[in-house]
């Protein structure tokens, strides 16, 4: 097993996308993401850099950088439709949950 710290730098840059869906699966209740919720999504991600357990605390500031930059990117690539947005995101989950396998219990 490894820590965070020690993932292949892609596996890595995967990892970051992660919040970036949880907040897209949030947010489909109505099939897109408006400004508001994209707003809420990276206050969050903001808050999550002094708020979140310690051991994430240096994650979260990368998925910070990175997070605004994500979350419009993946949006813009995923399917119209409540329905298929959630499917689409359910698999990249999926996906990445593979790469949090690789780490350590902590």
């Amino acid at each position: 097993m490894k820590d965070l710290k020690n993932l292949h730098p892609i596996a890595y840059k995967k990892l970051l996308k992660f919040p970036a869906y949880i907040s897209l699966l949030a947010a489909n209740m109505d099939g897109h993401l408006d400004d508001a919720e994209k707003h809420s999504a990276v206050e969050l991600a903001h808050v999550k850099t002094y708020s979140a357990d310690l051991l994430l605390i240096e994650f979260f500031k990368d998925v910070e950088n990175s997070f605004e930059k994500n979350i419009i990117s993946i949006d813009s690539k995923l399917p119209i439709g409540k329905n298929e947005r959630e499917i689409a995101i359910k698999n990249e989950l999926l996906k990445l949950e593979k790469t949090l396998d690789l780490l350590d219990e902590k």
